[in-house]
């Protein structure tokens, strides 16, 4: 018999506007004190894109749109369990004056960093820099959803 692994998964959102890219600082975990972009674990009966767009409005105070997928990231953490975390590149739908609000003991900080700024910071994690790099080459993508009576089948291509 096979040993069927099990895996949590998350998701974020990348988004660039006028040369800046929204980033978060954690106030926890062992990458506590660094940047990443907004995002965390998908719930039960929930589809990554529609996690992405909860933990941006949760972590930012923004409202956003997913555009496109443009990366997947898999990890075999150390008990052998897996993680699979779905990046997409959205658009804010919030209006310019909008605060952005931390999510209290989660976030220290957000900020629209300088693009160029945030691929040299050493405060901004390795794959964050990576993500951002790929979201700045991404041609069109699209989110294809097969409704059925019993479940909804999301398609990312």
């Amino acid at each position: 018999m096979r040993d069927i692994a099990l895996a949590s998964m998350g998701s974020g959102a990348l988004i660039i506007e006028n040369n800046k890219v929204l980033l978060v600082r954690l106030n926890y975990g062992p990458a506590k004190g660094k940047f990443i972009l907004p995002g965390g674990m998908v719930e039960k009966d929930e589809h990554p894109h529609e996690a992405c767009i909860r933990e941006l409005k949760e972590e930012t105070g923004l409202t956003g749109e997913v555009i496109s997928q443009i990366s997947v990231r898999h990890r075999i953490e150390t008990n052998g369990r897996l993680n699979i975390y779905w990046v997409f590149k959205c658009k804010n739908l919030s209006p310019a004056e909008t605060k952005l609000i931390p999510q209290e003991g989660e976030i220290q900080e957000v900020v629209f960093m300088d693009i160029d700024k945030a691929l040299s910071n050493d405060d901004v994690r390795f794959h964050t820099k990576e993500f951002i790099k790929i979201g700045l080459n991404q041609t069109v993508d699209k989110i294809i959803k097969f409704e059925y009576p019993d479940k909804i089948d999301v398609v990312y291509i």
